[in-house]
């Protein structure tokens, strides 16, 4: 089992998660569906990252 956790830094809470069985999750597929539930008010005031393995996800640039 494999837990994917969309989370907000500031309020230390779960916006949304996807937990996905077996031995070879989906990170790309797990990041479109918890940024397609996401709708925030104001979508300008937020920052989205993630760790290794999503950034593989369309329009996301890597920051080094």
């Amino acid at each position: 089992m494999h837990l994917n956790g969309f989370v907000d830094v500031i309020s230390k809470a779960f916006l949304d998660i996807v937990i996905q069985p077996g031995q070879n999750p989906d990170e790309r597929q797990a990041f479109h569906m918890m940024l397609d539930h996401f709708s925030p008010d104001n979508p300008q005031k937020y920052i989205v990252t993630a760790d290794r393995g999503y950034e593989r996800s369309v329009g996301c640039v890597p920051i080094y």
